[in-house]
């Protein structure tokens, strides 16, 4: 589920979700909806669409990972409410925010920033960010020789809407940079991923894995191993510098 929600906000979204906005550029959305949502479904959905949110029965700490990129991990100080209460959450705007992908740390695309604003403006959200020196990987090339092994670049032009496939055990991915790539490894081990490939470009990734679950009977490898094997690269322990949000205050929202 943890891996689905923001991968979904990655993969399923425009071309525009880590373009940079214009510097000190207020954005916000002209419309925006906040609803507790009481019922008992487990399921929940963050969709993005030209200038259009819809976020179904998302907790709000997953609201928040998404508009700044962050694992829950990264986020402290959130108080528990905003980990089991859900919400309906949608909002439109009619300002024209598609922009090309920047995977730059810090680097909000439009939209990102006006689910920010959401968040200040509906839950009145105080925060910062901050660093801290935790353990994590660097994904790196396995081959001495510097070749990344069986990873193969892009066969075709890189589009907007190119394909993917996640799943417990699989991703499929087509056109995804290093950057991108590491940050969803970040999602699926739990830890904070920084890219040290020096791999610049787009790439077409294949790999299957065991997925953690008592249920799961398979002969797949491990992630790690699937990382090796497949993929040519390696994810080795490190200290890292991690960013973190700082919640210093949040309130529930307002009755629409």
């Amino acid at each position: 589920m943890v891996i689905s929600v923001l991968a979904g906000l990655v993969l399923g979204a425009s071309g525009s979700i880590r373009a940079q906005a214009p510097a000190g550029d207020p954005l916000r959305f002209d419309v925006v909806s906040v609803k507790l949502n009481k019922s008992p479904e487990a399921s929940l959905r963050l969709h993005l669409q030209g200038g259009r949110l819809v976020a179904a029965n998302v907790p709000l700490q997953q609201f928040i990972r998404a508009a700044y990129t962050l694992q829950l991990y990264q986020i402290e100080g959130a108080p528990r409410w905003t980990e089991v209460e859900r919400f309906d959450i949608t909002a439109v705007t009619d300002r024209p925010i598609d922009g090309p992908i920047v995977w730059i740390p810090g680097t909000y695309a439009p939209m990102q920033r006006m689910m920010q604003s959401v968040l200040v403006d509906r839950f009145k959200m105080k925060a910062h960010l901050d660093a801290r020196e935790l353990p994590g990987y660097a994904l790196e090339m396995r081959a001495p020789d510097g070749t990344a092994g069986k990873l193969g670049p892009a066969t075709v032009p890189c589009t907007a809407n190119d394909a993917s496939e996640i799943g417990p055990g699989v991703l499929r991915w087509r056109c995804a940079p290093m950057a991108q790539l590491a940050e969803l490894l970040s999602q699926m081990t739990g830890r904070f991923v920084t890219n040290a490939t020096g791999l610049a470009g787009a790439f077409d990734i294949s790999l299957q894995w065991a997925p953690e679950s008592p249920a799961a009977s398979t002969d797949a490898p491990s992630l790690f191993t699937a990382v090796q094997e497949q993929l040519g690269l390696r994810l080795t322990p490190h200290r890292v510098r991690t960013p973190v949000l700082v919640i210093d205050a949040i309130d529930r929202p307002d009755a629409d």
